[in-house]
């Protein structure tokens, strides 16, 4: 799976800013952080249209920055305060279809890591039908670009 195009088409190719690093930030934690995660993120990070023609210290800055803010706040207290962030529905909806991206990412997802999708989902308010559409189009993505 190309997930760094997959976040980019979940979002509708808006700049990546730093709530969607959050948001895969939040995803890659859900079940707790390794070092492997971390690497994996920053890696993926590099290669998001959006961003990979930065500079690496750039981005790395950026997803370091999203792991501060998590430890900070904690996940619970990231995912509220990305809720209120969350002006529209379309931003909502963006939040929520980078951190199932991220889910997606290895190919399996735990009870743990769906447990979170869920709680996101409700703390961005997203209705269940609008939820399980996301999760849906990520899922026929992936189907398809295998």
């Amino acid at each position: 799976m190309d997930a760094p195009n997959l976040i980019a088409k979940v979002i509708d190719d808006a700049p990546l800013d730093d709530a969607v690093l959050d948001a895969i930030a939040l995803s890659a934690c859900a079940d707790g952080v390794t070092n492997v995660e971390i690497v994996a993120l920053l890696k993926m990070a590099r290669q998001l249209p959006t961003l990979r023609d930065l500079p690496h210290d750039e981005i790395d800055a950026r997803v370091q920055a999203s792991f501060a803010r998590l430890n900070d706040d904690g996940l619970e207290g990231r995912m509220r305060k990305l809720a209120e962030a969350a002006n529209d529905a379309a931003a909502r909806r963006r939040l929520f279809g980078a951190a199932v991206v991220m889910q997606y990412a290895d190919g399996n997802v735990s009870d743990a890591e769906n447990e979170f999708l869920l709680d996101f989902a409700d703390a961005l308010g997203l209705r269940e039908a609008e939820a399980r559409a996301i999760v849906d189009e990520v899922e026929r993505e992936i189907a398809s670009s295998s």
